[in-house]
């Protein structure tokens, strides 16, 4: 039996390209893979841009995990330029926008509606970066509970 290999699953962004995120994964450090597709944009289009990592997470399964994402977002899909070209999207952080929203009400704090809406308009993958996180959290769990049920069965078999 072959076990999953750790691999990163990372959001990107850049400046140059406002409101476009790349979720991706990479076996390699996230910033080598960042200079990968800034040299590809380079390549491909004579400008040069500057691609950050927003959050990379190690994942077991970041193949099926980036796979899923992708499907999901499918329709927020905006072709680019470079290596990876198919996985960037466009999109608002409307996630987020509404639980911060929603985190205020419920703690009933007077906030301008203006703060949410700095969020909906922040060019970073907040949504992105809360699923990824999500999904770490799951893992994280799951792992642990498989863990603690191996201990506890053999235990009972010694």
């Amino acid at each position: 039996m072959r076990l999953p290999k750790l691999t990163w699953i990372y959001a990107l962004y850049s400046y140059s390209f406002p409101f476009r995120f790349k979720i991706g994964i990479t076996e390699r450090a996230v910033k080598d893979r960042c200079a990968d597709i800034e040299r590809s944009i380079k390549d491909e289009t004579g400008h040069t841009v500057t691609v950050r990592k927003f959050v990379a997470v190690p994942s077991f399964f970041a193949y099926r995990l980036e796979q899923y994402l992708h499907r999901k977002f499918a329709r927020f899909s905006h072709r680019m330029p470079g290596s990876g070209k198919t996985e960037w999207f466009m999109y608002l952080n409307a996630g987020s926008c509404l639980l911060f929203m929603l985190a205020l009400y419920g703690f009933e704090l007077s906030v301008s509606p203006a703060y949410g809406a700095i969020l909906l308009l922040a060019p970073l993958p907040l949504d992105f970066a809360l699923l990824l996180i999500l999904a770490l959290c799951v893992e994280a769990v799951a792992v642990v509970g498989g863990l603690i049920l191996l201990l506890t069965f053999l235990k009972t078999i010694l």
